[in-house]
């Protein structure tokens, strides 16, 4: 301010700092507190203001070790134990800025992991399921069930061989090449090294895990250059069981059955005379007891896979029979008698051990012919990419579960099994070499309700056995929640055809909707997706 009387002037000078009012940012948090493998995002909690309650705009910004992710989000399986996420919130008014960060350094589930593979059991042959009127008593899978979730659509191959390549690599046949049944002699064929499997995964993870493989092999023959050590060549540290079948005699001397086998332990094979599914939950019991935790273990039953032979009567209720007893009759026998063999494996372990372990129970195709009853239809059998032929019985319990005796409908496949293990154990999918198809079934077992996380399954089968992208013939089938779609090719003869279903409230395919008429106009646009889906999974690498 100037005062002035013309001839002196008069300054007075007041000063004001205007002083900024500093961001304030607000609590960042991780949710839900991760562990490795799951589904978490970065949330801020609360407003971004000044101290003069003034609303801000905020940047939130993921770090995986240090590295800044596209997304405050992450998915299943991308996270891996050991490493170390942070979430950062940052605030800024244009003078100043203001940030807090919150950071974790994940775990893995590292529990054990035991999976049960039966061979040739469809869903028509577990009682719990529900889905036939005669199944043969199978109390204790039963029971696993009811401690556990049970999945409606779970797909497999249509034979044994490729559905154990695609659960112990996790990718589809159209990757790993194997699209038919190893043949136990007559072929050099073995699942090439180059795949890689989950015990290699496993034993190499943060937490190392002890890895073995009992029972039945079925992915290398003996004739292949490394046949009776192609198990453990393939990542496992043990192998004790039969490289295939048990007919097979490699002698050449007769054929063999489940009381009478080949036999391949410690590296050397011999003739073994235990009933074979007593044998194979023998070694599993004594590789439980030994193996240091976490473990996973793969329990790979022959049963109830032919030879057809009458097991130990303690085993089952079908009182006395003979090797010329009824087809089915001996079936279900045997499918008893590994639910038993099952129950003195689970009633065996030690209750601490069996509380820290994964059971997962899964078929590696749907039933055989010889065991179909009415009203299914054997046309409906292995060997087909109908429902009956790749529907499989897959039953998961384990800590992971939160609602036991619940049931999940998502669309799942054997490829899942891969992932699962990748999961507990905290690999990410960064770590694996070779592209995967498998996702994760967690999600399912703390909420049986989880939407699916794929809206299409697909599976395959293709001979010659190798011939990967251009076999000559093939079999292709691709469900969404509602309808599946058939492909049926034959490049030497020219054969194309497709079949389409609507699977709304059935197990079984039922009619082919062409064969009734005029598609409607959805169901017209949902095959040629579905057909433009299946040509994507032929040209699968």
């Amino acid at each position: 301010v100037e005062v002035t009387d013309g001839d002196q002037v008069t300054v007075a000078v007041h000063e004001v700092v205007v002083v900024n009012a500093p961001p304030v940012a607000p609590e960042v948090v991780l949710v839900p507190e991760p562990r490795a493998g799951d589904t978490f995002e970065c949330r801020v909690s609360g407003e971004a203001t000044d101290a003069e309650g003034d609303a801000l705009d905020l940047v939130v910004d993921l770090f995986r070790d240090g590295e800044m992710q596209e997304s405050a989000r992450v998915d299943w399986g991308v996270s891996g134990a050991g490493e170390t996420w942070s979430c950062r919130v940052t605030v800024h008014d244009g003078i100043d800025e203001d940030s807090r960060t919150v950071e974790r350094v994940l775990d893995a589930r590292a529990h054990n992991v035991l999976l049960l593979l039966a061979d040739d059991l469809g869903t028509d042959k577990v009682a719990v399921y529900e889905e036939h009127p005669e199944p043969p008593p199978t109390p204790h899978i039963d029971q696993l069930a009811a401690e556990g979730v049970l999945f409606r659509n779970a797909w497999a191959n249509p034979v044994c061989s490729p559905t154990r390549a695609a659960l112990l690599t996790g990718r589809h046949a159209r990757r790993h090449g194997l699209g038919g049944v190893v043949e136990p002699e007559g072929t050099p064929y073995m699942l090439p090294y180059e795949e890689e499997l989950i015990p290699e995964l496993l034993s190499e993870s943060l937490v190392p895990y002890d890895t073995m493989w009992v029972g039945k092999w079925h992915l290398a023959s003996f004739d292949s250059d490394d046949n009776f050590a192609h198990p453990v060549l393939s990542g496992f540290a043990r192998f004790s069981g039969s490289l295939g079948n048990l007919e097979v005699n490699p002698s050449g001397l007769g054929s063999y059955d489940y009381n009478q086998w080949w036999k391949t332990e410690g590296g050397s094979s011999f003739e073994h005379e235990v009933y074979a599914t007593t044998d194979t939950v023998d070694d599993a019991l004594d590789a439980i007891e030994t193996m240091p935790e976490p473990w996973f273990l793969g329990v790979s039953f022959n049963a109830p896979h032919l030879p057809l032979t009458p097991p130990p009567e303690d085993l089952h209720t079908a009182g006395f029979l003979l090797e010329s007893s009824d087809e089915a009759v001996l079936y279900h026998a045997m499918v008893e008698a590994m639910d038993t063999e099952i129950g003195r494996l689970l009633e065996t372990m030690d209750p601490e051990v069996a509380a820290r372990t994964t059971v997962i129970f899964m078929g590696d195709n749907g039933s055989p012919r010889h065991a179909i009853l009415e009203p299914w239809s054997y046309m409906e059998d292995k060997g087909t990419v109908h429902e009956g032929g790749i529907n499989v019985p897959l039953i998961v319990s384990g800590p992971d579960v939160t609602e036991p005796g619940s049931e999940s409908t998502a669309l799942v496949h054997a490829t899942d099994l891969f992932s699962t293990a990748m999961h507990t154990a905290g690999v990410p999918v960064s770590g694996f070499a070779n592209p995967v198809d498998g996702q994760t079934l967690i999600p399912y077992l703390s909420d049986p309700t989880h939407s699916g996380m794929r809206e299409r399954v697909y599976t395959d089968w293709f001979v010659p056995i190798d011939g990967g992208a251009a076999p000559d013939t093939e079999m292709i089938a691709v469900r969404g929640e509602r309808y599946k779609l058939i492909v049926i090719q034959s490049d030497p003869y020219g054969v194309f055809y497709t079949q389409f279903y609507d699977l709304q409230d059935s197990h079984v395919d039922g009619d082919n909707l062409f064969d009734l008429g005029p598609l409607t106009p959805e169901q017209q646009e949902i095959y040629e997706e579905m057909l433009e889906g299946v040509m994507a999974h032929r040209a699968l690498e």
